[in-house]
Order: structure tokens, then C-alpha cells, then sequence
């Protein structure tokens, strides 16, 4: 999904969410703007999993088990343990 995005604004990035992870600065979780990575270590120790944050404590994701982009509540218990960090790439 991430890919898509970025491809779609004239940005390549890599593919995987750990590729990803690699570009970018970094952001304090309480300076978030819509279009910042945000990070997940899913599979603890490792950055598995990314997301788009679009404002207002939300994000989209790719959510592999309902096989669609959802929005998510960033403060929703999985995802507040599994934040790693954020990132901006322009």
C-alpha cells in the first residue's frame, strides 16, 4: 500500500515495511502529520509492518487478514504495543 502511495506522488520507495524503515527522519509520535510513516515491530525485533498516518490519531494499513486498506485507531491496543516509530520521506 505505502508503495503505491508514494509511487503515485512521484516518490519511489522500497517495497517491504523494513526497507521502508531505512529512509526518511524520523518524527516524535506527538508530531505526526498526514503522510508520515508510522512503524510496527508485529514480529518483535523486527519492523514488519507500516502504515500512513492521515491525522486525528488514525492510520491506513494494508490489513492482510480483511484482504483491504483499513483505517485504524493508532491508540488501538496491538498497534499502540507494536509502534516502533515514524518517519517522514519526501
Amino acid at each position: 500500500l505505502t508503495q503505491k502511495v508514494f509511487s503515485k506522488l512521484g516518490i519511489r520507495i522500497p517495497r517491504t515495511a523494513a526497507e521502508q524503515a531505512r529512509l526518511g527522519k524520523y518524527v516524535p509520535k506527538n508530531r505526526l502529520k498526514p503522510g508520515d510513516l508510522l512503524f510496527f515491530r508485529t514480529y518483535a525485533p523486527y519492523i514488519s509492518h507500516v502504515g500512513i498516518y492521515i491525522g486525528h490519531d488514525k492510520f491506513i494499513q494494508e490489513n492482510y487478514s480483511a484482504g483491504k486498506a483499513t483505517i485504524t485507531d493508532l491508540s488501538n491496543t496491538y498497534f499502540e504495543r507494536t509502534y516502533a516509530f515514524a518517519k517522514v520521506i519526501r
